[in-house]
């Protein structure tokens, strides 16, 4: 079961990807929010943890931001890892394979 502070400590966390992710696409919370058909200060008070997360609000987010929702919930290493493997999988195939070959060497 949930208490208190582990649904804090989620909004906390929550409140600080959101920050993250939307700085990363360029728009500011107000600029967020209106795109989004809502109040003006609604992103503001998210990140603030000022005003509660409905589920359909978090989904609409995750669409709005084109994050899936276990970006969310990731943690810095995972996140990490994931654009690390973005970025790999951009890569010519020869030069995966130049990487791959200098990890195992590395290992």
């Amino acid at each position: 079961m949930y208490n208190n502070a582990r649904i804090a400590a989620f909004e906390k966390e929550f409140a600080k990807k959101l920050a993250r992710i939307r700085e990363s696409r360029n728009l500011s919370p107000r600029e967020m929010s209106k795109q989004m058909g809502r109040s003006e200060d609604y992103i503001e008070k998210l990140e603030r943890q000022e005003t509660m997360l409905l589920m359909d609000d978090f989904f609409d987010i995750c669409r709005f931001l084109e994050a899936s929702p276990q970006e969310f919930f990731q943690t810095e290493e995972e996140e990490q890892l994931a654009q690390a493997a973005k970025k790999f999988s951009k890569l010519p195939r020869s030069k995966q394979e130049e990487f791959l070959k200098l990890m195992e060497e590395m290992l």
